[in-house]
């Protein structure tokens, strides 16, 4: 079976590069005699490779298995795919795309099957309303529908076009060991001597938290940032720029504990069953970040919800959220073969 993704794997962004390869090695496992393609496909209207880094560039082009570049959905047409996903990522969120009917399938033929994996809508359904006409129009001829988050499944059911099911980010589907294996990652250097802060706002809340942690326990800080937090951080903090999606992975991986407000750093964290606080803005629509810690039972490990000073910041009992991840593993693999057999 020749299986096509489509998702937004051209972004400057640590999680859309690791989903898309998640999801691909997924696939692939389940489908070892037949081939999974990401569809290159980079919508005008949100330009992601136009200011692409080199660093992204290279990782995308060398793991994920990408077809020729496709720039407009018109060039998508004629696609010769037995099935194809959309998602995870924010792939139905209007106000993101802009509506860009790529990422419903408006172009794949009328014999593919077609399907979504864990596709997100990225923001509350109150907003999403307007959009129900066209989100029922575009998902009629679905033949698997599944989003990532809980908060969502009234508004999708709201639509009377069929079973919507949830699944886990794709970045779950696979283990830490063989993001390792398959990455040629190494681990082992400096395992948990260090604190890491990744950010994208240089959130003075994630630097005072990471600065009194460090401070606490005598851990020095590496902060991967878009902005230049080590002039804000402890003495001796290092501050990484334009860091390759490999080292920032192995930094993941080897932390004593992340502190961050990013979605894809707690869900990799949780890959390598590492220690992770994270911050959710109430400014910031934030339902992606709450229905996970809710399906794993840690919403503790929300900085609304931890004291900084308990002695428990770095640990997280990983037994419950192990005993979840292993049924939500089932539970897309079964999803995605019966696809595969339509």
């Amino acid at each position: 079976m020749k299986k096509g993704i489509i998702t937004f794997q051209n972004a400057n962004n640590y999680g859309a590069v690791f989903q898309s390869f998640a999801l691909q090695t997924f696939m692939e496992s389940l489908d070892s005699g037949g081939s999974t393609e990401v569809i290159n496909y980079d919508s005008e209207g949100m330009g992601l490779k136009k200011i692409q880094e080199t660093v992204f560039a290279e990782f995308i082009n060398k793991e994920l298995n990408l077809t020729k570049p496709f720039n407009t959905p018109k060039e998508l047409c004629g696609s010769d795919y037995d099935l194809i996903i959309t998602g995870s990522d924010q792939v139905w969120n209007p106000k993101l795309t802009k509506s860009d009917g790529a990422y419903f399938l408006d172009f794949a033929g009328e014999k593919c099957i077609k399907a979504s994996y864990a596709a997100s809508l990225g923001i509350k359904s109150e907003a999403l309303l307007e959009y129900k006409p066209y989100f029922k129009e575009k998902l009629r001829n679905f033949k698997g529908i599944s989003i990532r988050e809980e908060a969502n499944r009234e508004f999708m059911e709201s639509l009377d076009i069929g079973q919507t099911e949830i699944h886990i980010d794709p970045t779950l589907l696979i283990e830490g060991s063989e993001y390792v294996k398959k990455l040629n990652l190494e681990t082992d250097a400096g395992m948990g001597d260090y604190i890491l802060l990744f950010t994208y706002s240089s959130a003075p809340k994630l630097m005072d938290v990471a600065n009194m942690i460090s401070i606490k326990y005598g851990l020095p800080i590496i902060s991967v940032a878009l902005g230049f937090t080590e002039h804000y951080l402890v003495k001796g903090a290092v501050g990484l720029h334009s860091t390759d999606p490999y080292t920032w992975l192995q930094l993941i991986a080897g932390a004593a504990l992340t502190v961050t407000e990013s979605y894809h750093g707690m869900m990799l964290s949780m890959a390598f069953r590492r220690p992770f606080l994270i911050y959710t803005p109430v400014k910031d629509n934030v339902v992606r970040i709450t229905s996970a810690l809710d399906k794993f039972g840690i919403r503790n490990r929300s900085l609304k919800n931890f004291d900084i000073k308990s002695e428990e910041v770095f640990n997280i009992d990983y037994g419950y959220a192990d005993e979840v991840l292993s049924k939500e593993r089932f539970k897309a693999s079964e999803y995605l073969k019966r696809l595969m057999s339509l």
